[in-house]
């Protein structure tokens, strides 16, 4: 070993490694820098604590620092390493040293863990030397309460020399030797250091007097947590009374000397001890005291010692010499014997001085002398040997069968073996006969046909038979789990009622608690696995003792799985036959009642023990109904085995019951008949519902059928399953294809979404329903319907079923469209009028002078084109105010007879020479046409304006127009879809095109005034208006159908005439055939006024105009002769032309009036008549008109 300075020698050293002696010095010699703790100055202040405390101890200890698993140890500790010092001096943990033995390195591991570990009467061998040495191992905690290091602390140390030296050639008296024996203290009987004596105590106490750090042997000193002795004072820790006996000695400790002393220590709760007490004072760089170690070891052992071996070996003497159990001593290393007992003569056969001082293994007394080697062999590695089962020979050369228990003992500085030995031949004669008993109960236990498991105490499953491994699926033990906690992932165990129980209340586990069990049924479960099953097991059992001694569980489990399915089905047909509601009746062959259940006492009011015995007919009179009778019920029931029918049966009471009865032959397995079972079910309430029901169903169709709505009823989930005859014939589809959901076909495609929703909100809220919505009749067309549905609910408020009815509302519908629309044209026509009026009078005076000019000037003059442009001018515009009118009706329609094939025709004609030449127009007349009412100049009208839209619908593409005359006639029904027509025959127009088409927005508003597809400027939205208020006047119709990309088709009914066509009227005559005529014109705008005088002196006729009424009256009242005719505007100031004309018609009766208005309603044609008007002219008139109508008045 190399020459290393003490450290207290070494001033370079930092002040906590100084008197670290040997050890101390040692760790200046290694460089730190390189080393995984780093440099000195650098370490944990817990690790340079713990060290120093470690340096300074006066007993052997070592620190294991866990960050480096780097090993210290003070100089003590150096003697017991031996070699392996100082490899082993701030190393890593090496497994082949010291600190890497199994039983070191495992203690090591568990102080690591928290644990404190205990070694005793460890063995370590050294040249010369043998120890056994009893080690501690404490975890060090650092301040935030982590496991730092580990602090082995070596409590007591007995050294065992190595001598091989001669044994003496002479007999010793026993009791000499048995005063060199030295045996450890463990051996001696009345010493006990396991339980006496405590660990060193080891602790640093600050100069304040406080513990700072403390062992884990001040835990088990006191008995209390660490936690609440490192921080307190010292005189806290130990009582005032210790504390006295230490307050010298730590006073010097704190003054930097250092102290050693024995004392007697006296506790609370704890015995009186003996302790040797060491305080090392720790200085600082400056030498000055932080504070003190504390090393404080019971000696209490030690006292005892000399009293205790002296006991001891006196005891052992008289044990050694009496006792009956054979006893020898022998050298380990040669066999010499040394001394033998009494016993172990006897035993083998010898005299004492054949045995002392002979080598055990000459006198041939072990069989095999391996069983000699190998206990030496265990002795010496572990100091005693227990229950060393071998066979040896005695001198007559009998074998026995024995039991050894050696113990090392050191004798004369001589290692030796005390032997004891336990003859069991007799236990081993038994023990064969024991276990050829076991081998045919186990030959038993295998083939039973009940499953055998056995667990010992501790739940360890260590037997199970070939049945109960077949039980529980395993193919053999292998596959088994060893322990109860183990089945708990793969089992399921709970009563029949399956209430789960928790593993400590499963049948092994109330064995093992010691509960007897008897005939327990539980359910077992597989679970967890790709195979699930669950059986029935029956357990039993209990605990017993085997042939060792040892108590074990023994579980008997059957699988009554089924058995219990078995019993559960007859326990439910047993409950089936008492509680069915049908009476389940048996007779022997004779008809003579066998059993006879509670529903048959019930419905026959005898009970049964009243019925059996009884022949059944005479207990029970039966009438067969449905043409049976007995003969020929027993006749089918003996061919066929089983019959079946209804009857009458009469009770005790002679109430008659309507039976449905099903009767079987019995027959044993020869086939003979051994009776009848008859299965009776009493439908008398059944019968007597179903006729009710009947009878209700047949008053609800009836109720129904005659009911003008469309009645249908529902399931609750909203099915339909009942739809009147009502409703089948409005859609002429039979009911059985409209049932279940598929009526939603017969709804307009644009109601279904809405209906389906409605009907589901009812169906979940179970409300009313209401709505209404348009169903398709037979013919294709829909009609609007009122639709009101109700549930039926039960006792419970559950639904039972749900009734609804379709009131027809589409007249009401088409009227309330029609009303709208009425009041909306109503509405436009009262604006119309009010500017009709005042629009007539301005063109009347634009047209008029343009007549005029025309007529002045000379016809090929150049300004005549220019006036030709403003009367064509004018006169589009009168039209379109006739067009206002005539949609709002406000315009009289002067109908006469006629043929619309002529009108068609010179419409065609128009339209052939203004259409492009790309759009064909086809005519189609259906048939001889009859004529009808209308005005012509409308009709032709009607037909410009339908193939104008027609042409510009299809555009720039080739197209076609086709115009079609048919006669049809319209039932009541029919002409209830089309609004404003009547049963009768009619003159269909129809227009067709090829165009574009239109959607249903687009029909909707085509006949709103004004509304227009059209571009801006290119159409007024007046045209289909007016063609509208045209069929109106004309008491006719029109509809539309249309398709997008497909085309259009308008149809106009118009009522057929039986009348001849109106003549054509001759030319008209605009000068009066009597000549000259004085007319007074009034008119409140002085530009008629002025044109008028002109055109009718152009006209040969003399005029006075007024702008006045009241001065035209005047005129008039001066010579009323004078005046020949007088005409006058309609709406004037403060007088109208009603007005004028009845004050002049008072003055001269006979006086022809006309009158003249920009806007004429239907009430001023019946007041112009009622008055005596010979005329009422709508402006703007031409010269021509007026000059017709006077020339017809004169």
């Amino acid at each position: 070993m190399p020459d290393i300075d003490d450290s207290s020698q070494l001033t370079d050293l930092p002040g906590w490694l100084r008197n670290g002696g040997i050890a101390g010095a040692m760790l200046q010699s290694i460089d730190w820098a390189k080393h995984p703790l780093g440099p000195i100055d650098q370490w944990p202040s817990a690790l340079q604590t713990a060290l120093s405390m470690v340096l300074y101890a006066p007993i052997p200890m070592a620190l294991i620092w866990a960050a480096s698993q780097t090993t210290f140890y003070n100089d003590d500790y150096i003697e017991l390493l031996g070699n392996n010092h100082p490899q082993q001096q701030a190393q890593t943990t090496d497994p082949a040293g010291y600190f890497g033995q199994h039983a070191i390195f495992s203690a090591i591991q568990q102080a690591q863990l928290g644990q404190t570990k205990l070694l005793t009467a460890h063995s370590i061998d050294q040249p010369q030397q043998h120890w056994l040495i009893d080690l501690s191992f404490s975890p060090i905690y650092a301040e935030h309460g982590t496991i730092v290091g580990v602090l082995n602390t070596v409590n007591q140390i007995n050294r065992v020399p190595q001598l091989a030296q001669p044994a003496p050639s002479s007999q010793t008296p026993f009791l000499d030797l048995l005063q060199q024996i030295e045996l450890p203290l463990e051996q001696i009987p009345s010493f006990q250091p396991d339980q006496d004596r405590i660990a060193p105590l080891i602790g640093y106490v600050d100069r304040h007097g406080a513990y700072r750090f403390n062992n884990p042997a001040y835990q088990a000193w006191f008995q209390r947590p660490l936690s609440q002795i490192t921080g307190s004072r010292v005189a806290e820790v130990w009582g005032e009374t210790a504390y006295q006996q230490f307050y010298d000695h730590i006073h010097q400790a704190l003054l930097g000397q250092a102290v050693a002393f024995e004392t007697v220590i006296s506790l609370e709760d704890q015995p009186i001890r003996s302790v040797a007490v060491e305080y090392q004072p720790d200085l600082n760089t400056d030498g000055e005291v932080q504070g003190f170690f504390s090393f404080i070891s019971d000696i209490s052992t030690n006292k005892k010692l000399t009293v205790a071996v002296q006991e001891s070996k006196q005891r052992f003497n008289a044990i050694f010499q009496t006792s009956s159990s054979p006893m020898v001593i022998t050298r380990l290393n040669d066999g010499l014997i040394l001394e033998v007992n009494e016993s172990f003569r006897h035993l083998l056969g010898y005299q004492r001085v054949e045995l002392v001082n002979q080598p055990i293994q000459d006198l041939n007394i072990f069989v095999d002398l391996n069983d000699r080697a190998a206990m030496v062999r265990a002795l010496k590695k572990q100091s005693y040997v227990s229950d060393y089962e071998l066979e040896i020979r005695t001198k007559s050369g009998e074998t026995i069968f024995v039991i050894c228990s050696m113990t090392l003992i050191v004798l004369s500085n001589s290692l030796c073996g005390f032997t004891v030995i336990h003859n069991i031949n007799n236990r081993k004669i038994y023990e064969r006969k024991l276990k050829e008993s076991e081998e045919r109960l186990q030959i038993v236990i295998e083939n039973l046909n009940e499953g055998i498991v056995l667990s010992d105490l501790d739940g360890n499953l260590f037997h199970w038979n070939r049945v109960a491994l077949a039980m529980h699926g395993f193919a053999n033990m292998e596959e088994c789990r060893s322990r109860i906690p183990d089945f708990k992932d793969f089992y399921e165990i709970s009563t029949l009622d399956n209430q789960v129980l928790e593993i400590e209340q499963w049948p092994m586990s109330r064995l093992i608690r010691g509960e007897i069990l008897e005939s327990i049924e539980l359910k077992i479960r597989r679970i967890n696995t790709p195979v699930v099953w669950e059986r029935i097991f029956r357990y039993g059992g209990a605990t017993v003792i085997d042939s060792s001694g040892h108590s074990v569980a023994f579980l008997t489990i059957n699988d009554i799985t089924e058995r219990k399915y078995a019993e559960e089905k007859l326990r439910y047909q047993a409950n089936l036959l008492a509680y069915v509601s049908d009476a389940i009746i048996s007779t022997d062959s004779n008809y003579v009642i066998k059993s006879w259940n509670r529903a048959a006492e019930e419905i026959y009011e005898w009970q049964a023990h009243e019925a059996i015995g009884q022949r059944f007919g005479s207990l029970i009179p039966t009438e067969y109904i449905h043409n049976d009778s007995n003969e020929q019920a027993g006749t089918q029931l003996f061919e066929q085995a089983f019959w079946q029918g209804e009857v009458y049966q009469f009770d005790r009471y002679g109430q008659r019951h309507h039976i449905l009865s099903s009767v079987s032959l019995i027959k044993n397995n020869h086939g003979q008949i051994q009776g009848t079972v008859a299965i009776n079910r009493d439908i008398t309430a059944y019968k007597q519902a179903t006729q009710a029901l009947q009878e209700s169903e047949r008053r609800f169709k009836i109720l129904t059928e005659s009911l003008p709505q469309l009645i249908w009823t529902c399931t609750p989930d909203g099915k339909c399953d009942y739809l009147s005859q009502q409703w089948v014939h409005y859609t002429g589809i039979p009911e059985s294809e409209q049932l279940g959901t598929a009526w939603i076909k017969q709804i307009h495609l644009d109601d279904q979404a809405s209906i389906m929703q409605e009907w589901q909100y009812a169906l979940a809220t179970q409300q009313k329903l209401h709505s209404e919505y348009r169903i398709r009749r037979y013919d294709n067309t829909y009609r609007w319907f009122d639709t009101q549905a109700v549930p039926l609910l039960g006792h419970n408020g559950e639904i039972i079923k749900w009734f609804g009815a379709s009131n027809d509302i589409d007249d009401r519908k088409r009227a309330e469209d029609a009303q709208l629309r009425s009041q909306k044209m109503e509405a436009l026509g009262t604006l119309a009028g009010g500017i009709a009026h005042d629009f007539n009078n301005i063109l009347l005076a634009i047209t008029g002078n343009t007549q005029l000019a025309m007529f002045d000037l000379d016809p090929q003059h150049p300004v005549q084109n220019n006036l030709r442009e403003i009367e064509q001018a004018g006169e589009r515009a009168t039209d379109l105010v006739r067009r206002i009118l005539t949609f709002s009706r406000q315009q009289e329609v002067k109908r006469e007879i006629v043929l619309l094939p002529t009108i068609i025709d010179e419409a065609i004609k128009l339209l052939r020479a203004t259409l492009p030449a790309m759009v064909e127009i086809q005519v189609n007349i259906v048939g001889q046409i009859p004529a009808t009412a209308a005005d012509p100049t409308q009709i032709f009208q009607i037909i410009m304006n339908l193939a104008t839209n027609a042409a510009h619908a299809i555009g720039n593409n080739r197209g076609l127009i086709e115009i079609r005359l048919d006669l049809v006639h319209l039932t009541a029904e029919l002409s209830r879809t089309i609004p404003n027509l009547h049963e009768g025959h009619y003159v269909r127009l129809s227009v067709s095109d090829n165009g574009c088409g239109m959607d249903k927005e687009t029909i909707k508003r085509i006949f709103d005034p004004f509304f227009t597809t059209k571009p801006l400027g290119e159409g007024t939205g007046l045209g289909l208006s007016v063609v509208d208020g045209i069929m109106k006047g004309h008491d006719g119709a029109i509809t539309v159908y249309s398709q997008i990309n497909k085309g259009s088709t308008f149809r106009l009914y118009f009522p057929a005439s039986n009348q001849l066509p109106t003549p054509t009227p001759p030319k008209r005559q605009i000068v009066s055939e009597n000549g000259y005529a004085h007319i007074l014109y009034i008119d409140d705008e002085q530009a008629l006024v002025t044109l008028a005088v002109k055109m009718l002196n152009t006209l040969g006729y003399g005029v006075n105009g007024f702008t006045n009424p009241q001065a035209a009256l005047d005129y008039f009242l001066r010579d009323p002769s004078a005046i020949d005719v007088v005409i006058s505007d309609v709406s004037m100031p403060h007088m109208s032309g009603f007005d004028l004309a009845k004050q002049l018609l008072a003055i001269k009766p006979n006086l022809p009036i006309i009158l003249t208005s920009g806007y004429v309603r239907p009430e001023d044609y019946e007041l112009a008549q009622v008055l005596g008007i010979r005329s009422l002219i709508l402006k703007p008139h031409t010269y021509e008109d007026l000059g017709y109508t006077l020339a017809q008045i004169l």
